[in-house]
């Protein structure tokens, strides 16, 4: 049976971090995890200590995991709290697509332009001076 952490155990600062990095996300806990400098270090160690004997097992079952890392527990839980980030990264921008915008994203929000009429195709009418 496959592990599947749930998005609960996840820690709200780690979660924050990785979704907000523009960086690619492979790999950023394998180099943050031997940084003890890392704001985040202390809550990635609880995180990774908290993951059951199921995700390290999991990750063993995975081929490319073995062929790169071998079976190194710590390596193990790194990997698999990565890919429980990833995930939660992608269901949290899934999830904010789907959102209905507020009006402060929304285009013309700023004071200075409120009165401008925007049409029914989202577009304005720029003024003959400009053209």
């Amino acid at each position: 049976m496959p592990f599947t952490g749930t998005r609960t155990d996840l820690p709200e600062a780690l979660v924050r971090d990785f979704v907000s990095d523009p960086l690619a996300p492979f790999d950023k806990l394998l180099k943050k995890s031997g940084d003890p400098a890392w704001t985040l270090y202390a809550d990635l160690e609880g995180f990774l200590a908290r993951l059951p004997p199921e995700a390290v097992e999991e990750a063993y079952a995975d081929t490319t995991f073995v062929f790169l890392y071998g079976k190194s527990d710590r390596l193990a839980r790194v990997w698999m709290a990565e890919r429980l980030l990833i995930a939660e990264s992608a269901r949290r921008r899934l999830e904010s697509l789907t959102e209905p915008p507020s009006p402060e994203t929304m285009p013309y929000a700023a004071d200075c332009l409120r009165t401008i009429k925007v049409d029914g195709e989202g577009m304005v009418r720029l003024p003959s001076s400009w053209l």
